[in-house]
């Protein structure tokens, strides 16, 4: 089943159990943001939403706020009731769903890390992925990476060196190319094989909104494979299902 399909399910037996107010579900207010405005102005500019392929969206929940990357962005005002009637299989509806979604849960205290970190934050998120992942994988462990986040890819290669690594990524224009020792494998075409021969996949979050990330999901469950999603977009998701998360700088 959707992840999303089930997060909405979730979210609508909360609001029926009354434990978010009424008071707080008003109005959301969803736009597209610059990238300046979505990540700040780090050093470094090889990250995707920099180079214009995807948009961070940000929904407003009585000053709470919750976003999502998309490459569908789309701006929005109206209730929670209408982002709720929404359909899910829609690309745009997804990426509008899932940042409302985060910004009610963080008004409500029921997530947190719902808006990107920014300068440089992501840096720093990186550094501290690297200690928490060498106190949870074996020595020579295979790091899988699905979606490519150069900061992340550039201190996995450093730190456990790109003989130990897989990583895939939906770009065109990054698929076949070497970084950091890496060649970046075909995000459609070589994640089974990814998934297979990795001993630990971290898995980009945005693809809860693009629906690729539930395929993801149910194949690492299946083959008890320990894995962990990314990134302020599944924040709430990943709160409401129990999804594994990282999420070191988050807001």
């Amino acid at each position: 089943m959707d992840l999303l399909v089930q997060a909405k399910d979730k979210l609508t037996s909360i609001l029926n159990e009354g434990q978010i107010s009424t008071s707080s579900v008003i109005r959301i207010t969803a736009r597209g943001l610059t990238a300046e405005e979505a990540i700040g102005q780090p050093t470094r500019t090889d990250y995707p939403i920099q180079m214009g392929k995807e948009v961070m969206i940000e929904a407003e929940c009585e000053g709470a706020l919750g976003q999502a990357f998309t490459d569908q962005p789309a701006n929005y005002v109206g209730s929670l009731t209408d982002i709720l009637s929404l359909s899910l299989n829609a690309t745009a509806n997804r990426a509008l769903f899932v940042c409302a979604l985060n910004a009610v849960l963080r008004k409500n205290k029921l997530a947190n890390k719902t808006v990107h970190c920014k300068n440089e934050e992501p840096e720093m998120c990186a550094t501290s992925l690297m200690q928490w992942l060498q106190e949870r994988v074996q020595p020579e462990a295979k790091i899988g990476l699905i979606g490519l986040q150069p900061a992340m890819l550039q201190k996995l290669s450093a730190t456990f060196g790109a003989h130990r690594l897989l990583a895939s990524d939906l770009n065109p224009k990054t698929i076949g190319s070497k970084k950091w020792g890496v060649t970046i494998l075909d995000g459609e075409a070589d994640n089974q094989r990814l998934m297979e021969q990795a001993d630990f996949v971290l898995v980009t979050g945005s693809a809860i909104v693009n629906g690729s990330f539930n395929r993801l999901y149910y194949t690492l469950s299946e083959m008890n494979k320990p894995f962990a999603a990314f990134g302020n977009t599944i924040s709430g998701v990943a709160s409401l299902l129990n999804v594994p998360h990282v999420c070191f700088n988050g807001r």
